[in-house]
């Protein structure tokens, strides 16, 4: 005799869902629903009648220190890009892998996990980012009409 699952909404979890339709991420709850360009990583965030657009990946996206010099990189620019659904339990949305970027012709040792999600009842905006064979040293990714940006980062 198998146990009876319990309604995600009667344990927290958000009602949220995950599509991907035409070259976008949707991610989309009953309050909020945030839309992911998978081409340019931009994001377009509806809030009831409140709608922001988030810039794209820009040439200034990461200030990267490695290999004795200091460059910037486009995010979207990683060789290797992987979006997939993301599943807490709490929060709900998509987590995109990034990595094999290229600088003066040399392929980067470089990885960068970032999670985009709505949280909770109230299906707040959250963001993530990890990193692999990296320091990052500051940093956030997204932001109210793209305020800060850069992540500082080190190749070990």
């Amino acid at each position: 005799m198998g146990a009876q699952q319990v309604p995600r909404a009667e344990w927290g979890a958000p009602a949220v869902t995950v599509v991907r339709r035409s070259g976008q991420w949707i991610i989309a709850g009953k309050k909020n629903k945030v839309r992911l360009n998978e081409s340019d990583l931009a994001l377009q965030i509806e809030a009831g009648t409140t709608e922001w657009k988030m810039a794209p990946s820009s040439l200034r996206d990461m200030f990267v220190k490695g290999r004795g010099a200091e460059f910037y990189l486009r995010l979207a620019d990683a060789k290797k890009i992987s979006i997939v659904p993301y599943d807490t339990g709490f929060k709900t949305g998509v987590k995109i892998s990034l990595s094999n970027w290229q600088h003066g012709g040399a392929s980067l040792d470089l990885s960068l996990f970032l999670t985009v999600c709505l949280e909770g009842r109230d299906e707040d905006l959250v963001s993530m980012s990890q990193r692999a064979n990296t320091r990052i040293f500051c940093g956030s990714w997204i932001g109210p009409r793209r305020w800060t940006r850069v992540m500082w980062i080190t190749l070990c």
